[in-house]
């Protein structure tokens, strides 16, 4: 590794790392699965049933 590769990795990829990271949170939000719904659906059925 050369002194140009090293540059790039120690100052360029820090700032770039969050910025994926915000994407990558971004994507999960808005792509929100099924499985938290169907989570909540069981423990608000389970709740019912102490009435």
């Amino acid at each position: 590794m050369n002194n140009a590769h090293l540059h790039l990795v120690v100052n360029h990829l820090p700032i770039i790392f969050p910025i994926v990271g915000v994407i990558i949170l971004l994507i999960a939000i808005f792509t929100k699965s099924d499985v938290s719904a169907m989570q909540n659906n069981a423990e608000n059925s389970g709740e019912s049933d102490d009435d």
